[in-house]
């Protein structure tokens, strides 16, 4: 591989998500629902230290909140979760926004399977639209 393409493959991998908000927000869906990480862009001010701490560690995040934001202005919801599990779906969950998520050293885990559950329960009925939302079990 040459230079100039490794240049432009590491650009390209840079901004990846928010070509694909973009992407997705360009095409005029009625709703979309998209994944973020908790401790990121709106969430921050919300997570402990500890995650902020963590999360500025792995690096630049920029891309990652851009798209959260184009997502958020096409009207979209943005779900920011904590660490995920493996598990079965919480028999309580709800979604909140993030200013109804509780403060917390460290957000508490929640299994893929009930992160999945509140995705798709926005897809099918939109409550948290243009906001981000935070599933949480009960």
């Amino acid at each position: 591989m040459s230079t100039e393409q490794q240049l432009l493959t590491t650009v390209t991998d840079a901004v990846r998500l928010t070509a694909g908000a973009r992407a997705v927000a360009a095409a005029g869906p009625d709703h979309v629902v998209w994944l973020g990480a908790y401790g990121t862009g709106p969430s921050a001010r919300r997570a402990g230290p500890l995650l902020r701490t963590i999360l500025t560690m792995l690096g630049d995040l920029d891309d990652k909140v851009t798209a959260d934001a184009i997502i958020l202005e096409a009207g979209g919801t943005v779900f920011h979760s904590g660490p995920l599990s493996h598990g079965p779906i919480a028999p309580s969950h709800r979604t909140t926004t993030v200013d109804g998520t509780p403060r917390r050293l460290f957000p508490s885990r929640i299994s893929r399977a009930t992160v999945a559950a509140a995705i798709l329960d926005e897809a099918e009925n939109p409550a948290h639209a243009g906001r981000i939302a935070v599933p949480l079990r009960r």
